[in-house]
């Protein structure tokens, strides 16, 4: 999982991962820091991100 931001955007990645663990992809979400601050970007999406990443994974195998 990647949190960052800077001064014009907040953005979250979570990576997907093969079956012997390495990372193939990831999924992010970017929006404008004016409309969401990293804290509630994380409360909000990291749980979705985190469950489609793992879905991902699965198909992967």
């Amino acid at each position: 999982m990647h949190i960052g931001g800077h001064r014009s955007g907040a953005n979250l990645a979570v990576p997907v991962r093969g079956a012997s663990g390495n990372v193939l992809a990831a999924l992010n979400v970017s929006a404008q820091a004016t409309h969401i601050s990293n804290r509630k970007m994380t409360k909000e999406f990291l749980p979705v991100l985190q469950h489609r990443t793992q879905e991902l994974s699965i198909l992967l195998l």
